[in-house]
């Protein structure tokens, strides 16, 4: 058996998150925290705000 954490990509436009006051990141946070409620286990969701460090600008 694999010592491997499940996790999830989320897949959205930068835009939308901040057009809707962070709507977005509010709910990857939130569905973090569900399952790991449920499961006892973390469950990180990758989301290029926060776990990409560098690179290309917003413009």
């Amino acid at each position: 058996m694999s010592n491997r954490q499940p996790a999830a990509f989320m897949s959205y436009a930068r835009f939308n998150d901040q057009h809707d006051d962070e709507a977005l990141t509010t709910f990857r946070k939130r569905l973090e925290a569900e399952v790991q409620v449920q499961t006892g286990e973390k469950f990180p969701i990758f989301q290029d705000k926060s776990d990409i460090r560098g690179g290309l600008r917003d413009y």
